[in-house]
């Protein structure tokens, strides 16, 4: 009887471990789930906070660029000139001395040789010139226009003519416009007709203000 009594004993002892080591693996494979669960939070948590850590930063990138152009403005200044006579036509005018010359922008400047002013910068610029028309009696009238680009602004004629019989007139005349460049546009005066003689040139381009980026 005491044997049988041992050797229930043992097989309840046996099951008993069973079941516990049962439920021990079911409390292990519940514990990896909420790892792998709680694991994938601070994932995403993590990449949240990154993400956010990135945004902070192009915020704070745009405001010390915001900043910088506000203690650093953009500004470009040229002046170039041509004091001899000039008879040509069909062509850009171009300049024996520059006579200004300021920018903070690269690329940006007047080229003398070619007559082309070249931004740097989109923005709105003021361009202005002066010079005086040399007209003998007979002299074809003289057609300058402002080019963008090196296409004409039909508005920016100026225009100079003398239909005397004899003799000769000196017309000494200037214009203002201003104008919108992109980065990389050019501009120049360009005589159409100047056969008849200028001389004494200027022109100027200055950025008046650059566009918000």
């Amino acid at each position: 009887m005491e044997k049988i009594l041992k050797t229930v004993m043992a097989l309840v002892i046996m099951m008993t471990m069973v079941e516990a080591e049962e439920d021990l693996e079911v409390m292990l494979r519940e514990m990896m789930k909420e790892m792998n669960i709680i694991k994938s939070d601070l994932q995403s948590t993590k990449e949240e906070l990154l993400s956010h850590i990135d945004a902070k930063d192009n915020s704070i990138y745009e405001l010390e660029r915001e900043v910088y152009n506000l203690q650093n403005p953009p500004q470009t200044f040229a002046c170039a000139g041509h004091y001899s006579v000039l008879s040509t036509s069909r062509q850009a005018i171009s300049y024996s001395n520059l006579l200004y010359s300021s920018s903070n922008v690269a690329g940006a400047g007047m080229n003398i040789t070619s007559g082309q002013f070249i931004s740097g910068v989109a923005g709105t610029y003021t361009v202005t010139w002066s010079l005086r028309a040399i007209n003998d009696a007979g002299d074809h009238s003289v057609h300058i226009n402002l080019r963008k680009n090196e296409k004409n602004i039909d508005e920016s004629l100026h225009y100079s003519r003398y239909t005397g019989p004899s003799g000769y007139a000196y017309d000494q005349g200037g214009r203002t416009l201003v104008v919108h460049l992109d980065s990389g546009d050019t501009m120049d005066l360009f005589c159409n007709e100047c056969s008849a003689g200028i001389d004494d040139v200027t022109f100027c381009v200055s950025l008046a203000q650059a566009d918000l980026v």
